[in-house]
């Protein structure tokens, strides 16, 4: 008698530990980073600043690394599982490569035709979301670029300051060399913008910026940081981030 009962046990046990492991396995097999996602076609045309297709253009979408390479006029066509929303895009062509945002791609849309124009001369690359694609055509939605320097006052390279549009919700930290890039295409003639560096945060505008056409902002800025008053919560100084303007060129 026990050991029916312990026979009937072990497969009891048995039947218990399969389950389990199905339970996880097939969990497992259903998690990947593509859950709601579904296969949309991204076909464009790169173009250079005189509208003319260019060949051999490698386009990659960072978020997934899915890619296609241009034909002798300047098609290409891919397919990846994104997730909705703004995409980072790389074009390389030769040993020129930029990075640009595309925005305005419609959800759940089984294509998207993308424009692509090259700047190589500027160093920027501009992607807007089209209905036909025309290599002869204008951007449809002009690009804002905003390209600043971030250095101290005694003209040393800044690491780590963090220059964003929060209207926009974009930004970017510097690296080494003290360089931040923002990409927008909101066609906004004033641009409120905010630097955060070493626990200080500050803001500053730009007025009169043009918005019917593909834009190339460079700003110098100097940034110090400086301690006020004490914070009642922390028992701290506050610190204060002065920025400094230096220059904004615009092309």
């Amino acid at each position: 008698m026990k050991k029916e009962v312990y026979k009937n046990l072990g497969r009891a046990l048995s039947m218990l530990v399969l389950f389990c492991c199905v339970a996880i396995f097939g969990g497992c097999g259903s998690s990947g980073g593509t859950i709601g996602t579904s296969p949309t076609t991204f076909s464009g045309v790169v173009v250079g600043t005189d509208g003319n297709g260019i060949p051999n253009a490698l386009v990659t979408l960072l978020t997934t690394g899915d890619s296609g390479r241009s034909d002798a006029i300047g098609h290409f066509s891919f397919t990846s599982e994104v997730a909705p929303g703004s995409q980072e895009i790389l074009v390389q062509v030769g040993s020129f490569e930029a990075t640009t945002i595309l925005m305005g791609a419609p959800q759940d849309a089984s294509e998207v035709k993308v424009r692509i124009e090259v700047d190589e001369l500027h160093g920027i690359v501009t992607a807007v979301v089209v209905e036909e694609l025309d290599p002869t055509g204008p951007v449809t939605a002009p690009q804002q670029t905003f390209v600043a320097t971030m250095r101290t006052k005694q003209g040393k390279a800044i690491e780590g300051a963090v220059l964003s549009i929060p209207a926009l919700g974009v930004r970017d930290s510097s690296g080494t060399s003290g360089v931040c890039t923002l990409h927008t295409t909101a066609a906004i003639n004033d641009v409120s913008f905010m630097v955060t560096y070493r626990d200080a945060s500050g803001r500053f505008m730009l007025h009169g910026i043009p918005a019917d056409r593909n834009v190339l902002i460079k700003l110098a800025i100097k940034l110090t940081v400086e301690e006020g008053q004490i914070d009642p919560g922390t028992g701290k100084p506050k610190k204060i981030l002065n920025i400094d303007i230096g220059q904004a060129l615009v092309r």
